[in-house]
């Protein structure tokens, strides 16, 4: 430095809450004055905190990405769920009565049957005329088990 030039203050420099490591402070807060060492240990520091800032900053990118794909997501399967609550809840069949159920039931039976009039075909067809009323729902197989008059072939 030159000796006509006055050394530049800590205070007029670094912050207050500048990071740095305690020796260099120390050092630094004893003189008063910043000498070359000092100055390139600064100089060091505020490259290093400025990289980390980077690497915070780049975090934080992926970050806020990653949260707005996640409420997309999410606002996605609300969309959805609400579809199949509606499907599940508002569908007319359920709404039907267990005795048009039945009924229904009935008929879809006399029809499947009919295809099926070979007889050695309609006992084998008979446990596959029955199966798709029994998986389609909780109700439906309740419904189905209930009436007596859907169970009448004798396999």
């Amino acid at each position: 430095m030159n000796s006509q030039q006055s050394a530049p203050r800590i205070t007029d420099v670094v912050p207050a809450n500048f990071l740095c490591d305690s020796r260099t402070m120390e050092k630094i807060a004893e003189s008063q004055l910043l000498d070359e060492k000092a100055l390139e240990s600064l100089e060091a520091n505020l490259s290093v905190l400025e990289s980390r800032q980077r690497c915070l900053m780049d975090e934080l990118t992926t970050v806020e990405r990653l949260i707005s794909d996640a409420v997309a997501e999410q606002t996605r399967l609300r969309s959805s769920i609400a579809t199949h609550q509606s499907f599940l809840f508002y569908s007319p069949v359920r709404s039907l009565p267990g005795e048009v159920l039945s009924e229904i039931f009935l008929h879809y039976i006399a029809i499947a049957q009919s295809v099926h009039r070979d007889v050695f075909q309609e006992i084998v067809a008979s446990h596959r005329i029955h199966t798709p009323i029994l998986q389609v729902c909780r109700r439906w197989r309740t419904t189905a088990l209930a009436d007596p008059r859907l169970w009448t072939t004798i396999l």
